[in-house]
């Protein structure tokens, strides 16, 4: 930050936070008209994340 005092900072982060607030409020719009339970997003989430494992371990020559 020492290097780029020309910044300004206070808009940086107050844009950040913006995009981070609007993003939830996204989220949380999304997620009220779901159907889906806690159960069934953890299961959808492990299989996601299985799958992912097997792409990047078959990418890897693994």
């Amino acid at each position: 930050m020492n290097q780029h005092k020309d910044m300004k900072w206070s808009e940086v982060v107050r844009s950040i936070i913006k995009q981070q607030i609007d993003e939830m409020e996204e989220a949380e719009r999304i997620a009220s008209k779901s159907n889906l339970t806690e159960r069934d997003v953890e299961e959808l989430a492990m299989s996601v994340d299985k799958g992912v494992a097997r792409r990047w371990k078959s990418e890897a020559g693994g």
